[in-house]
């Protein structure tokens, strides 16, 4: 019985990482539909011997709604992650805050789309 819960816990915490490595996109909202590209720009850090590295990218509109934001990651995977700490969906204003694998870089195209 303990064999088959420790197996159990096993496939889980396989399912959970398989999903952490495909997950360094970051996509938010339903789609460009009904908005227009009101910015788009990179976030590109080059490796670092055993550094971390951290950027966070921001966008400030007027009078803008936000309905749609992506960070996709270029190129092979570096294992960096993508998160929103800041604004997001239906605010003006959003930031993105990038973060490097322990001796690795990234590189995001980030593009963030909304109406008046």
């Amino acid at each position: 019985m303990a064999f088959n819960k420790f197996l159990i816990f096993v496939v889980v915490a396989l399912i959970f990482a398989a999903y952490q490595v495909q997950s360094a996109n970051l996509i938010i909202g339903t789609g460009p539909s009904g908005g227009s590209l009101v910015y788009s720009t990179n976030a590109t850090r080059n490796a670092i011997l055993g550094n971390v590295q951290t950027q966070d990218v921001i966008y400030r509109g007027f009078a803008i709604n936000i309905t749609y934001i992506t960070a996709m990651e270029v190129g092979a995977s570096q294992n960096a992650t993508a998160r929103l700490v800041g604004g997001g969906l239906n605010m003006p204003n959003c930031t993105l805050r990038f973060t490097s694998a322990v001796s690795r870089g990234y590189n995001y195209t980030i593009q963030v789309w909304g109406r008046s």
